[in-house]
């Protein structure tokens, strides 16, 4: 099945890329749409952001967190660090002397934000697990041992040298959103919902130049030519999205687009030529359906009958 007669792309596809630009020069857009027309309460019907390389934009609960630090700080007190989600079934960490850093970084930083946003990141400094890169039946027990995989994942991160001076295999970066989940059932009276977290694209940049990308980035939607209006060229769509599904049943498209300027004029020249010849060879292919189609002779018709 082509792409164009896909309805949406899995998630679960991780795409290789090459580049012999700098890392940092990378721009990627994430545009998400609510695609449920019968949710009329949904607080946004799009949203879109776009994210430098290592870029830290901070989600509603972080920006929440790091605001109570700050306060508590200006107040002379402390505000105790806990450990959640995943990171207690993987076992106790050392304390990572970063983390105090990092903590007083994103503290300085919400001073100067008024909110989270919809559309966030956790950089490679971030203590963040995705949940889709550990074994789907691990529970809440404390009595539980790490899985096979858990434990993996652990000596990787281990070997990567993760914060410290050693050489590291490769960065990471996700690219998250905060959408709506199923409603509160501790407010029955009140038509609340309680939002859910999902990674919507990570990136792994590594020393070789290579990129890989879960889920890559979308495709560009295929030009098209408009026969009936002179052959114009239709403006192509956003092309196939990704789709996510809420607990609350509530579904969302969305899309990964490379935003990545180009600096070098030469190359940029040569993307333009290379999409000018592409744009006429479109157009010379639609003339020859056309005629194929039509023919070359026909008689005009006639409301007088023979």
């Amino acid at each position: 099945m082509s792409l164009d007669a896909m309805q949406s792309l899995p998630q679960s596809r991780t795409i290789r890329y090459r580049t012999d630009d700098q890392i940092n020069n990378l721009r990627i857009k994430i545009l998400v749409e609510i695609h449920d027309s019968e949710d009329i309460e949904a607080p946004w019907v799009s949203r879109e952001q776009v994210f430098s390389w290592q870029e830290k934009v901070f989600s509603p609960v972080e920006f929440d967190k790091y605001s109570k630090m700050a306060a508590a700080r200006e107040a002379g007190g402390q505000v105790q660090r806990t450990d959640s989600g995943l990171q207690g079934l993987l076992g106790k960490k050392k304390r990572n002397l970063n983390r105090d850093f990092l903590d007083e970084k994103y503290v300085n930083a919400v001073e100067n934000l008024a909110q989270g946003e919809v559309i966030y990141s956790y950089v490679d400094m971030d203590s963040f697990e995705d949940v889709n890169e550990y074994a789907a039946n691990v529970t809440t027990s404390e009595a539980e041992k790490p899985t096979k995989l858990a434990d993996r994942l652990s000596a990787v991160e281990q070997a990567r040298g993760k914060h410290s001076n050693m050489a590291v295999p490769f960065r990471i970066m996700h690219l998250a959103a905060e959408l709506k989940g199923k409603r509160d059932v501790t407010k029955p009276d009140e038509q609340t919902f309680l939002t859910e977290e999902h990674v919507l694209c990570t990136i792994k940049a590594y020393q070789d130049g290579s990129v890989d990308m879960t889920p890559g980035f979308s495709p560009r939607a295929a030009l098209k030519v408009d026969t009936m209006n002179n052959n114009a060229y239709t403006v192509p769509d956003k092309g196939v999205p990704y789709r996510i599904v809420t607990g609350g049943g509530v579904a969302y498209h969305y899309w990964v687009v490379n935003d990545t300027e180009t600096t070098d004029p030469g190359l940029a020249l040569r993307l333009n030529e290379q999409q000018k010849k592409y744009q006429e060879n479109l157009f010379d292919k639609a003339l020859e359906l056309r005629r194929n189609f039509v023919g070359e002779e026909f008689e005009p018709f006639s409301e007088t009958p023979d």
